[in-house]
């Protein structure tokens, strides 16, 4: 199936920030009954593929490990480098933070300096899946151990993330219920995507949109742009509302873009949930705080404190040969609407 085109060009516009082609292909499980979905966190359980037998005490201990992130601009990759990093000192582990500031090319490079620096492990959440793929062959010929994190790409020991698809549907399931209960028109979609970093993302906001059309079939995808980081979040959302000015229904990828396209509706002079609704997913405290003042219908959170020292145990095992190379580690999310999210903002307050 391919992506919806946007009708103002004809075409699919290309990534407002990186501009790698995606290939997009995913298999799509039912959608679950809305019931079940109020309040539930993530169906994905941890797991990982651990050798039946443990190390024989021959493998190496992990005393340096290299993170490198999509960006310190985002608040979710702050609280990564704070959990990663606490975590790592509570076993003597030194941590050494890269930060590309969005740029693929640079954290080829900075990744590259941190296997010369002589990292043993590597955790990488990349923004180029196929560009990443040469320091990801320099770290194996130096026997690093390379874990990637939340984008999947070709040569990783190890995965750890969200089933997206899942995830994507939770939240749209959600959206498609209460939109049924509380709206008589149908949900005119801007669909916010961030497809160039690769691996599974591309379902984040594909999964909620088969989600709200298996309830609302008259559901339609007026716009299909990629738009994750803040102020391309502002102007993609500035631009959907001169080309499609009846949207009503904007799915994000994540916070920084959500934000953006929350400010630039207001901007606009809609009114962020009464005439124009927000679903997301990554939900930080800012985007908390936007769902109990009912500007985000709804959004799910990943929790860092549970993620972060998990990297850092899949960097142990895999360095001691307790992990079989290829393991893929789900972690879980919890859906957050005004029900929850006061809790949820005093739990990571």
């Amino acid at each position: 199936m391919g992506r919806p085109r946007d009708p103002t060009s004809g075409a699919r516009r290309p990534p407002m920030t990186l501009r790698a082609k995606i290939s997009r292909s995913r298999g799509r499980s039912t959608v679950l009954a809305a019931a079940l979905l109020l309040g539930v966190g993530m169906l994905g359980a941890c797991g990982s593929t651990e050798k039946k037998e443990s190390g024989d005490g021959s493998g190496d201990d992990l005393t340096s490990l290299g993170y490198s992130v999509l960006g310190k601009g985002g608040g979710h990759w702050i609280r990564m480098i704070d959990e990663v990093t606490a975590a790592a000192k509570a076993d003597g582990i030194t941590v050494k933070v890269s930060d590309p500031q969005f740029d693929a090319a640079k954290q080829v490079d900075q990744v590259q300096d941190l296997i010369t620096q002589g990292v043993q492990a590597l955790i990488i959440a990349a923004l180029d899946p196929n560009a990443i793929e040469a320091a990801v062959t320099m770290a194996k010929d130096a026997g690093v151990k390379v874990i990637a994190d939340i984008s999947d790409f070709k040569g990783a020991d190890a995965y750890v993330g969200i089933d997206e698809c899942s995830r994507g549907k939770i939240v749209g399931a959600y959206v498609a219920t209460w939109w049924k209960e509380n709206r008589t028109d149908a949900p005119k979609i801007f669909e916010s995507n961030a497809d160039s970093l690769g691996g599974s993302l591309p379902d984040r906001t594909d999964c909620m949109v088969e989600a709200i059309k298996a309830g609302i079939p008259e559901t339609k995808v007026v716009s299909d742009l990629e738009a994750w980081q803040e102020q391309d979040g502002y102007d993609a959302m500035t631009d959907v509302l001169s080309a499609h000015p009846d949207v009503n229904l904007v799915l994000g990828s994540n916070n920084e873009g959500t934000w953006g396209h929350v400010s630039a509706a207001e901007a606009a002079g809609r009114k962020p949930g009464k005439d124009i609704f927000f679903a997301t997913v990554d939900g930080q405290e800012k985007t908390l705080k936007m769902v109990l003042d009912g500007r985000v219908l709804v959004a799910d959170r990943i929790k860092q404190e549970v993620e972060g020292p998990l990297l850092v145990e899949t960097a142990q095992k895999l360095l001691r040969g307790d992990l079989e190379p290829g393991a893929r580690i789900t972690v879980d999310t919890t859906v957050i609407t005004r029900d929850n999210a006061q809790g949820e903002l005093d739990a990571i307050s």
